[in-house]
């Protein structure tokens, strides 16, 4: 079980460069980083918008003295 996350974890991040480069080969490079801009840009506002979800339900648990889960 180690030995396959340290390998997930070495691995995983030299393909997802070479799939980097590999779509920059195929789209361009300006089309690329617009495409790599824009998913961040939704990762960060999908995780504003479920962890002020998350913070408000902790803080409501916590209020009613339950252990947040």
């Amino acid at each position: 079980m180690t030995i396959f996350l340290v390998l997930t974890f070495i691995l995983l991040p030299f393909l997802e460069i070479a799939l980097l480069i590999a779509s920059g080969d195929r789209f361009g490079g300006v089309p690329t980083l617009a495409a790599i801009l824009a998913t961040a840009l939704a990762g960060g506002l999908v995780l504003r918008w479920r962890g002020g979800a998350a913070l408000t339900r902790s803080r409501q648990a916590l209020a009613e003295h339950r252990i947040p889960v």
